[in-house]
């Protein structure tokens, strides 16, 4: 009877323990939030994490580290989460242990942190992450983010990433371009209603729909816009049937199961790589300027580059064993600077832009036997001609192009597109188009 009447004193004497300790904390805790400085150290010790978060602080402003980092253990043993998110700041090498320490413990910060990590490897995880803190600024534009460059991981169809989006001219203009993505032809350039050429968009990397739409803003304002060009976007199930990769030079390539039905050409954005066009599928990382997004696009259109070709790519396209109709170029050899008449109107015939030509392409000269011959080269700089380039540097062979002006085809960055370029690309299109019917 003594051993339970003395089992049970202890046990009362435990929990009279248990709630003094409870209400001692309760009462530095109160006496903490009226003066901190004065009452850390009592309040530390009786478990106001707040507190021990405090001097954990204050020792790291005096350089006292091995002291800090105490307190801010016993702040995190104590369920501070801002002492194990500071702690994943002060702490590189933990950064992620405390980083998801400070997760589990309600840190928003953590949390917005950890699905930016998330968000290229994970985007569901991310969006179950963000969607469970409470709404803010901060949280709103991630998950709208998200949601933008996801759409297929929404659970509810009815909540949209419209509903998120900061009233910003940048996300107002995405919305505006989701709207008219939704037509029935997709998105059309301004003052173009009709749609000549169709070309459908594929998402492959976390970011991708959102610099695509970017691109897409300023192709409006560019004199591609004048293509007859309209972009729809594939769903889930097309995407996920597109596998890409990169070749052993760094290019991005994609390989799709079947392609879209009523594509004339597919744009990939992928995560990474250097852009590639093969045939009618253009892979572009989604990190690409808008120049190289233009520039590859003409490759789609027939246009090939004027700056000079790497081995042996270059001995390949210019002797004419590369399947590839460039517009913009024609190729001779390097040993036919001077050429007679019928050669010169054999090659007048096959420049690709023959009728837009403005001036003659060659010289007459007089050789050492006083033969009438052409020196090829157009003279005046200011029109259509024919005009060297580097694209054939290093062969046998040399590459000439309708201007004489630096192109958006030489310099991606210089930005110059020549109407000439425009026409050709058009009357191109427009064959492609006739072709089909």
């Amino acid at each position: 009877m003594s051993r339970i009447f003395s089992a049970c004193m202890a046990v009362l004497l435990s929990l009279q323990l248990i709630s003094s300790q409870t209400q001692d904390t309760e009462h530095w805790r109160l006496n903490f939030d009226q003066s901190p400085a004065r009452h850390a150290y009592p309040a530390s010790f009786y478990a106001v994490s707040e507190a021990s978060h405090f001097l954990a602080e204050r020792y790291w402003r005096q350089q006292q580290r091995s002291r800090a980092l105490a307190y801010y253990q016993r702040a995190v043993d104590q369920g501070d989460a801002g002492a194990a998110y500071s702690l994943a700041q002060r702490i590189p090498a933990q950064r992620e242990q405390w980083l998801r320490a400070a997760l589990e413990l309600g840190d928003p910060r953590a949390t917005i942190t950890i699905a930016e990590q998330l968000r290229s490897t994970d985007p569901a995880a991310a969006i179950g992450l963000v969607e469970a803190l409470p709404a803010s600024a901060e949280r709103d534009e991630l998950l709208a983010g998200l949601l933008f460059n996801h759409p297929h991981l929404l659970a509810d169809p009815s909540y949209q990433w419209q509903q998120l989006a900061p009233p910003t001219s940048l996300w107002q203009r995405r919305i505006l371009q989701a709207q008219a993505f939704s037509r029935e032809h997709g998105l059309s350039m301004p003052d173009q209603p009709t749609c000549t050429t169709r070309m459908t968009l594929f998402y492959h990397a976390d970011q991708a729909r959102a610099h695509a739409y970017d691109w897409l803003h300023a192709l409006a304002q560019h004199p591609f816009a004048g293509l007859g060009l309209c972009f729809v976007e594939a769903d889930a199930a097309a995407t996920g049937g597109v596998e890409c990769e990169q070749d052993s030079l760094g290019r991005a390539h994609c390989v799709a199961e079947d392609d879209a039905p009523d594509a004339d050409f597919s744009i990939h954005v992928v995560n990474a790589g250097s852009a590639n066009v093969r045939a009618n599928h253009m892979a572009i990382a989604q990190s690409a300027s808008f120049d190289i997004f233009i520039h590859e696009m003409a490759h789609l259109f027939a246009l090939a580059d004027e700056y000079p070709m790497r081995e042996p790519l270059a001995e390949a396209f210019c002797s004419g064993r590369y399947r590839f109709s460039a517009l913009n170029l024609v190729i001779t050899p390097q040993a036919s600077a001077l050429v007679n008449y019928q050669d010169l109107a054999a090659l007048q015939d096959r420049l690709p832009w023959a009728e837009y030509v403005q001036q003659a392409i060659a010289v007459p000269v007089l050789n050492h036997q006083g033969q009438l011959l052409y020196q090829l080269g157009s003279p005046a700089t200011g029109s259509v001609g024919l005009f060297k380039v580097d694209t054939c540097k290093g062969t046998d062979y040399q590459a000439w192009r309708p201007v004489a002006e630096m192109t958006f085809m030489q310099q991606h960055e210089v930005g110059t597109v020549p109407d000439i370029y425009i026409e050709l690309m058009r009357s191109h299109l427009q064959a492609e188009q006739k072709q089909q019917r």
